[in-house]
């Protein structure tokens, strides 16, 4: 476990080395007009570095081990989030490095599929962070019981137990779930899992 965090710390040093030499040669030695493989290594070592953050920020997390629910919802979230905005900048640098490069040279063709890749990426991270607000909106909505007769949780097959468990109730069938199995139900399907009608 150590030795995965020594290497991701090297490497963390290493790019920032490299991303720290290709800053200075660019500003100010202005190298960007007179050698094009400059910027095209300099670009590669900017556009991994999002990647090695998003990796040790995963080791980093995954590192504490808590048996708690809401820490594990917390560093979901959380992860997700980082990602989402380490994202967008690998697109950012994308649209920079090719608008630079068709500045100074000519357009960069071999770049296309790595800006499509990035965008489609931005795109879809958008996508699931709009599905993670709407399921949050739809787990407020969830009413708690008043009573519940002796039911099971079709889940996690245990008895529900009012006042000692955490239970919901959806608002469009009236069935009953614990809090926990209907939220990890709700990452994948937006409908009642007993009758599918639609929460």
């Amino acid at each position: 476990m150590y030795r995965v965090g020594l290497g991701i710390v090297v490497l963390n040093v290493v790019d920032a080395l490299l991303i720290f030499k290709y800053l200075h040669d660019v500003l100010l030695k202005n190298y960007i007009q007179h050698n094009v493989l400059i910027t095209i290594f300099g670009f590669e070592i900017l556009n991994h570095y999002p990647i090695l953050l998003s990796t040790s920020l995963r080791f980093c997390l995954d590192m504490r081990p808590s048996a708690s629910e809401s820490w594990k919802q917390t560093r979901r979230q959380l992860f997700f989030l980082v990602e989402l905005a380490l994202t967008l900048l690998s697109l950012a640098m994308s649209v920079v490095f090719s608008l630079l490069f068709f500045y100074h040279y000519t357009f960069p063709v071999y770049m296309l599929p790595a800006a499509y890749n990035s965008l489609k990426a931005a795109v879809v991270k958008t996508r699931i962070l709009v599905d993670f607000r709407k399921r949050e909106l739809v787990l407020r909505r969830l009413q708690i019981p008043d009573s519940v007769a002796g039911e099971t949780c079709i889940f996690c097959y245990d008895d529900m137990r009012p006042g000692v468990d955490n239970i919901r109730v959806t608002p469009c069938c009236a069935h009953c779930f614990h809090y926990d199995c209907i939220r990890s139900w709700l990452e994948y399907s937006p409908s009642c899992p007993f009758c599918r009608k639609k929460i």
